[in-house]
């Protein structure tokens, strides 16, 4: 699901000043000026006047400062048990996914279900917890589907819920989907921690992220742990598929020591010219959701990322990218990720400068500031 970035709450956290925003094909501006001196290209942008320069902070080292931005168009949730089958329910996401999470939630089972004429299909489902479980009763409109149903029943030891038609089509339901059609909210199935993060690419991206999984160590220690330490607990993935990546680039106005001119067109043009690569992409996504959610299966990346001497952002060094973002959203699927310090939401975003913000200017820390 598409939904506008949290960078462009910088307009509305920013009482001091205005931010106008447009974009241009692959690039996004953001465009800060005293009064409205830009190039000729732009006559219709109004600017309007921002604070003095010696209020703004660290100075700006290009008149055009560029971030990387990536956001996923796309997400599949599925469990281990389902990778077999994916590709043929989810061949895009099969195909193209390269990112995955390993989550956990409690573990979820369908206990008992009836067919009531006069309300619909009733459904009880029980939460493990560590000390027990809890039971959870809804009722499923008929009308939401698009034929009668003539049974209901459990599935798999209750993993499923079991619909039958007036066709005689059988069809498996999983219980996170109940919180999808149903009014009643269910926080034990919506709400999934970030466990692990992982990439799968291969060479020219031929591997996607079901082929890791098929056989992936860390997977397996997971399983393995949620039956005999975290028993109520079981293992959730998500398969993200992002979009194409966009340069987001800030226009200061203000600076009166930035680069300008030639200088700073030939930067910007190199990075349009330059794009950094699919693998270099991918694990910049790996890379900043380890270390915005610090999952606990992760070894790498978790405190201290980014930096120079990493292999995968040696070009964004050399470009001189000022920062990178990455976004994923889960709303479309009706669920939350969370971490021990990250509380659940349906969309987060990772950023990070490239530079100390100390020493050059960063949007980010404006952000940060008014949160």
């Amino acid at each position: 699901m598409q939904r506008e970035s949290e960078l462009m709450t910088f307009q509305a956290e920013t009482p001091a000043c205005e931010a106008n925003r447009f974009d241009i094909g692959l690039v996004c501006y953001w465009v800060r000026a005293q009064v409205c001196h830009l190039p000729c290209e732009f006559p219709d942008l109004s600017c309007a006047t921002l604070v003095c320069e010696e209020h703004m902070g660290p100075k700006q080292k290009y008149l055009t400062e560029t971030t990387l931005l990536q956001a996923t168009k796309s997400v599949a949730l599925t469990k281990p048990a389902e990778l077999e089958g994916f590709a043929a329910r989810h061949p895009e996401i099969a195909q193209h996914a390269h990112i995955y999470f390993v989550c956990q939630r409690p573990r979820v089972r369908v206990i008992d279900t009836e067919i009531r004429q006069a309300e619909g299909i009733r459904v009880v489902l029980s939460f493990a917890t560590e000390t027990g479980t809890t039971q959870r009763e809804l009722v499923i409109p008929e009308a939401i589907f698009n034929l009668k149903i003539t049974s209901v029943s459990r599935a798999r030891g209750g993993a499923y819920l079991k619909l039958t038609d007036e066709r005689d089509v059988t069809a498996l339901m999983p219980p996170e989907y109940l919180s999808r059609i149903s009014d009643e909210t269910f926080p034990e199935l919506a709400n999934l921690e970030v466990i692990y993060v992982g990439q799968a690419h291969g060479e020219s991206g031929a591997r996607s992220a079901i082929d890791r999984l098929k056989a992936h160590s860390t997977l397996q220690k997971v399983l393995a742990d949620q039956q005999h330490v975290s028993w109520w607990m079981e293992a959730v993935l998500l398969l993200f598929v992002f979009d194409d990546h966009q340069l987001v680039s800030v226009i200061d106005g203000t600076s009166r020591t930035a680069i300008t001119g030639d200088v700073d067109d030939e930067h910007f043009q190199s990075l349009l010219e330059q794009p950094l690569s699919s693998a270099q992409l991918v694990t910049i996504a790996e890379a900043s959701f380890i270390r915005y959610f610090q999952p606990r299966y992760n070894i790498h990346f978790k405190d201290n990322y980014p930096t120079t001497d990493m292999q995968h952002l040696k070009d964004a060094y050399r470009l001189d990218y000022s920062g990178i973002v990455t976004e994923i959203d889960t709303e479309g699927i009706a669920v939350k990720t969370f971490a021990e310090h990250r509380r659940p939401l349906g969309h987060h975003t990772a950023h990070f400068d490239l530079h100390d913000p100390k020493e050059r200017f960063s949007f980010f820390g404006i952000v940060d500031s008014n949160q």
